[in-house]
């Protein structure tokens, strides 16, 4: 390797650091910076994981270059699918993008799912609303199947790829709770309802628990709140579509 290409190889060196209790308030304002909504229940149920969450397996990484940081990325698991992993909050601040790194994060994600022995890496996202990562989706290989499992869910797609030498298998439409963990986790409930009253109404009749859920997270959050950061129903509304 050149002199000159060895200098590059360094620029673009990412570091990938675990979300934990040091730094929750910075992974918290990333993901608010970048996907201008906040959810931060969910990245603290990965660092206290609390038993009425939708997942039993959470992680999340802040992505570091040149000691600042320039992105986020996650992996969750359900416990009904325990081959499978999904990717989660992955994204780069704007000023960071069109260098590259959107490209390494997604590899590195990728790469740790399978050493941590999974054997299917999947991702959801909305077709029309992020159209560059559909493409770079799309670019690595990822099997791309239309998501209508869920009433009031609309153009949703679920992206697969093999973790292991075996082709990936098709996720078949099985349901994975998007408007439970909007409702459990979104910073807006009352406009999340307002929005779309169909998906919640059906969120609450599968899963009548969902109510028990709210009421206890609505308090857990309230504790929070007065420790010195804002989360969960008292963070920001949600940005208008």
């Amino acid at each position: 390797m050149t002199g000159a290409a060895a200098a590059g190889e360094r620029r673009n060196m990412l570091d990938y650091v675990p979300v934990c209790e040091q730094n929750l308030s910075e992974a918290v304002a990333l993901q608010a910076k970048i996907f201008r909504e906040r959810c931060p229940s969910e990245i603290h149920d990965a660092v206290y994981p609390q038993k009425y969450g939708l997942y039993n397996y959470a992680q999340y990484w802040l992505v570091k270059h040149e000691g600042k940081t320039i992105g986020i990325t996650g992996l969750y698991g359900y416990e009904k699918y325990p081959d499978d992993v999904f990717m989660n909050w992955y994204g780069v601040c704007v000023e960071a993008r069109k260098q590259g790194f959107g490209t390494q994060i997604l590899h590195w994600t990728i790469e740790q799912a399978r050493q941590m022995g999974f054997k299917c890496f999947r991702l959801y996202t909305e077709v029309g609303d992020n159209d560059a990562a559909i493409s770079l989706y799309r670019k690595n290989g990822m099997t791309e199947e239309k998501y209508t499992a869920e009433k009031g869910v609309h153009n949703m797609v679920i992206f697969s790829k093999s973790l292991t030498a075996e082709k990936a298998t098709l996720w078949n439409n099985r349901y994975i709770a998007i408007w439970e963990s909007y409702m459990l986790y979104g910073s807006n409930l009352p406009g999340l309802l307002k929005a779309n009253p169909q998906a919640g109404f059906w969120s609450i009749v599968r899963h009548p628990r969902i109510l028990f859920f709210l009421l206890r997270k609505k308090l857990h959050n309230i504790r929070l709140g007065k420790n010195g950061w804002r989360c969960g129903l008292r963070a920001e509304k949600l940005p208008e579509a």
